[in-house]
């Protein structure tokens, strides 16, 4: 896809916490807080820390993996951070990492011996992340990268950061950038609200919401959420559908594609792979559109050789005559079409144009011939 300015709407998560409680942490929530400092840096007591009903759900080696990943991401837990509390048993708790913070909701047991019954990831802080940082690692991947970086404005694209923006790559998943951007427009312009509610659209492959009921009640926030942190397909296809082809094909020239003819229509996920499937290699390759030119072509020549004839014999336009043309135009397209269909199996098994196309005729003049005698037959009278 070749851009000038690529609307990525790139956001650096900044983690807002709740407003500080007027009551400290209690000793016990303090103390479990300490504790899931201690868990997330190495292995172990984890069923000290949890309770039995957490663990039913997130059973230990899952947890383990899922602190492995936040090491692997942030580098190793090394302070506990800010503690707030919205109760005596539920608060918020940050974790210092070697590169980020990241914050946790931290819910408690109100009976002893108060072990864990809710942990959930908040979100992450990079530590002294910036916009220069984030390209300098982004030319620093193996390969080439692409990117623009645009701020979406009344008056136009205004580019903030680029880097090989008119190279030419895949399109991938970005296209569902140029979705989110038109659902940003549609709610700031107060078409539509973001606790809309619409039905989960036709299923797609891959994605979570893949395995939802059809139809599924779901509001546009918690689609966007899906399409954009998961890259949920299903997500992806209802958005488009539910917005308009139509409008967000215009997002793609509003947000300064360089050549939206490229592009355009934007497919669903679903048409885009049923492009890709072995049963639509005609379609892909053109054949399909050519194929479908010999009839377009067939008929006016027919309706000019029949009205050729027509005149040279003294016949005028009526009931009959009409009747007449309209039966050898059928016939020479019907003739037409199976002589191409014809030819199109002997392509596809891996003979040249020219070769299939004297074959296939070969094949069918006899029966061609006949049944236009035949009918000829029947309606001379």
């Amino acid at each position: 896809m070749t851009l000038r300015a690529w609307p990525i709407l790139l956001a650096f998560a900044t983690m807002f916490l709740a407003t500080p409680a007027s009551a400290a942490p209690s000793p016990t929530y303090q103390a479990r807080a300490q504790q899931l400092l201690r868990i997330l840096a190495a292995p172990g007591n984890e069923t000290d820390f949890f309770a039995p009903l957490f663990l039913d759900a997130v059973p230990v080696d899952q947890w383990r993996a899922t602190a492995a990943d936040l090491r692997a991401q942030h580098g190793k837990p090394v302070a506990l951070g800010a503690v707030r509390t919205e109760s005596a048993t539920a608060g918020q708790v940050e974790i210092r990492y070697e590169r980020a913070t990241v914050g946790f909701t931290l819910v408690v047991a109100p009976q002893p011996p108060a072990r864990v019954i809710g942990l959930h990831i908040v979100g992450a802080r990079t530590r002294d992340d910036s916009l220069d940082k984030v390209m300098t690692d982004l030319a620093a991947l193996p390969g080439q990268s692409a990117i623009a970086i645009a701020r979406l404005t009344n008056a136009g694209p205004q580019l903030v950061r680029a880097r090989n923006a008119m190279m030419q790559m895949a399109t991938g998943s970005s296209f569902k950038l140029y979705i989110l951007a038109e659902l940003a427009r549609a709610t700031a312009a107060g078409e539509r609200r973001w606790s809309d509610v619409i039905p989960l659209g036709p299923k797609s492959f891959s994605g979570r919401l893949m395995r939802w009921p059809d139809a599924a009640p779901m509001t546009l926030h918690s689609l966007a959420t899906a399409m954009i942190a998961e890259s949920d397909n299903s997500a992806a296809d209802t958005l488009l559908l539910a917005l308009g082809r139509d409008r967000v094909d215009a997002m793609v020239t509003a947000s300064g594609h360089a050549d939206p003819g490229r592009t355009l229509p934007l497919l669903t996920t679903a048409e885009a792979f049923a492009l890709k499937m072995p049963a639509a290699a005609d379609l892909r390759a053109g054949r399909v559109f050519r194929s479908v030119l010999v009839p377009i072509v067939a008929m006016p020549l027919s309706l000019v050789g029949a009205l050729a004839i027509m005149a040279a014999f003294g016949f005028t336009i009526n009931l009959l005559t009409l009747l007449a043309i309209v039966l050898a135009v059928g016939i020479v397209v019907d003739d037409a079409i199976v002589v191409v269909e014809n030819v199109e199996r002997h392509v596809r098994e891996d003979k040249t144009p020219f070769e299939a196309a004297l074959l296939g005729a070969r094949e069918l003049v006899g029966p061609v011939i006949s049944m236009t005698i035949t009918l000829a037959a029947v309606y001379a009278p």
